[in-house]
């Protein structure tokens, strides 16, 4: 699958703010995954030692 992020009027869809706000959104889901995985990480260890 290829995606042409062309600037092109047919598709005002994927213009740059749509796009780096999809971006920002995919970021935060990942980091907030990231961070939720470790605070259970760490539970685990306060609760083993």
């Amino acid at each position: 699958m290829i995606f042409s992020l062309q600037a092109s009027p047919a598709s005002p869809i994927l213009d740059v703010p749509s796009v780096a706000l999809l971006v920002l959104a995919v970021v935060a889901l990942a980091f907030a995954s990231v961070a939720q995985s470790v605070e259970q990480a760490v539970q685990r260890l306060t609760l083993a030692g």
